[in-house]
């Protein structure tokens, strides 16, 4: 081993000793590491168990994630998004138009820091594909619209069920 460590030199030396010592460590956590299948349960096989159950083993049952809840009469989430996504691209009318049917579905805030912004800044042209919803609580969604020149990603809040984009970000492609 010495003769080969001389040969390799003190540089390329450590380097071999640290990849060994990498490579067994990833090896040891692979057959100590968790148990096949998913650490998360979903909510359809599990849940809380009940005073006539079974007993407790000690796991904690991780409910599913609540769906968006839209008060009645009010758009859903995807009406919004879609909504504020066609507004968004709109751009061939007045910076104030634009502003105000952005405005209409948009939360106080968002609207806010809106107020300056200029139509000729929109950096797509079209939607290019389906929406990416993913429901985080029942008042907070957040969508991905793929666009012809990047990613427009909204995440949408409702109050009293009534929902509204709050954040825009732009992601290019």
């Amino acid at each position: 081993m010495r003769t080969l460590l001389r040969k390799l030199g003190p540089r390329y030396g450590i380097s071999l000793g640290v990849l060994v010592l990498v490579a067994l460590v990833l090896v040891v956590a692979r057959f100590v590491g968790h148990p096949a299948g998913s650490l998360v349960t979903s909510g359809a096989t599990g849940g809380v168990p009940s005073a006539t159950g079974p007993s407790d083993d000690g796991s904690v049952a991780v409910p599913s994630p609540v769906g968006p809840v839209t008060s009645p009469g009010a758009a859903t989430p995807q009406k919004v998004a879609d909504d504020f996504v066609t507004a968004w691209l709109r751009t061939n009318v007045s910076a104030t138009a634009w502003r105000a049917a952005l405005t209409a579905h948009s939360t106080t805030r968002l609207a806010g820091e809106l107020a300056d912004a200029d139509p000729q800044t929109v950096p797509a042209t079209r939607v290019t594909g389906p929406f990416a919803f993913t429901d985080h609580t029942a008042s907070w969604v957040e969508v991905a619209i793929p666009m012809d020149s990047g990613t427009l990603r909204l995440s949408l809040l409702a109050h009293d069920g009534v929902w509204a984009v709050d954040t825009v970000d732009w992601s290019p492609s």
